[in-house]
C-alpha cells in the first residue's frame, strides 16, 4: 500500500483513480454525450495517437502504463521495502520514464482502437446531385413531385423534386442536376441514353 502512495507513483495512482471514476461515472450516466475527442487539427496529439480514440481512453492506457512502470521501478529500485521512498534525483527519473511508457502505450493502443473510434461524414442533401432517380408520383411539375434516388451516397433516399410539367410520370428514370437550398428539392432532367443506368 506504500508504494502506491509514494512518489512518483502516487501521480498515475491518482490518474488512474480519476480514470477509474470517470468509467463509473460513465455507466451510471450512459445517457450523457460529452465531445472529448480531438478537434481534427494535425497537431502533437495526433503524434502521440490521443485524437485517434477518446480523451478518457487514452488517459486511461497513459495513466495504467505510467502506473506499472512506476510500482516496478520504484519497487526496484527502492532504498527500504518498508517505505519504497527514493532519492529525488532517482524518483524524477522513474516518474520520466513512466510518462514515456505510458506515451507508448496510447500511441500503440491508438491504430487498433483508432479504427473503431473512427466516424464517417453522413453525405450531404447536395451530394445527391448528378445521381439518378426514379419518379415515384403520378407526375412531376414545378410545384410537386418525390423520387427515389438510384445510385450514389444517397441511394435509397425518397427526394423531393422539380421539373417542367409534363416531362416525367411514375416509373420514369430521371438525373438529379441541381439542388435548391431554400426549398430543400432537386432538380432533375432528362438521362442521356448513353449513361442511363437501365
Amino acid at each position: 500500500m506504500k508504494l502506491i502512495l509514494t512518489f512518483p507513483t502516487v501521480v498515475f495512482t491518482f490518474l488512474l483513480a480519476v480514470c477509474v471514476l470517470w468509467w463509473l461515472l460513465s455507466m451510471l450516466l450512459a445517457g450523457l454525450d460529452l465531445d472529448l475527442d480531438g478537434d481534427g487539427h494535425d497537431g502533437f496529439g495526433d503524434h502521440l495517437g490521443f485524437t485517434a480514440m477518446p480523451l478518457p481512453l487514452a488517459l486511461s492506457f497513459l495513466s495504467l502504463g505510467g502506473w506499472v512502470t512506476t510500482a516496478l521501478l520504484q519497487g526496484a529500485l527502492g532504498a527500504k521495502a518498508d517505505d519504497f521512498k527514493l532519492a529525488a534525483g532517482a524518483a524524477v527519473g522513474v516518474l520520466a520514464a513512466a510518462i514515456v511508457v505510458g506515451l507508448l502505450l496510447v500511441k500503440l493502443m491508438s491504430k487498433p482502437l483508432g479504427r473503431l473510434f473512427a466516424t464517417e461524414q453522413a453525405p450531404t442533401r447536395r451530394s445527391t446531385v448528378g445521381s439518378f432517380c426514379k419518379i415515384r408520383t403520378l407526375e412531376v411539375n414545378e410545384g410537386f413531385g418525390h423520387a427515389e434516388v438510384l445510385n450514389g451516397p444517397t441511394r435509397g433516399a425518397l427526394i423531393s423534386v422539380r421539373a417542367k410539367d409534363g416531362r416525367f410520370t411514375r416509373g420514369d428514370t430521371a438525373q438529379v442536376i441541381d439542388y435548391d437550398e431554400g426549398t430543400n428539392t432537386f432538380v432533375i432532367d432528362a438521362v442521356d441514353e448513353l449513361v442511363s443506368p437501365d
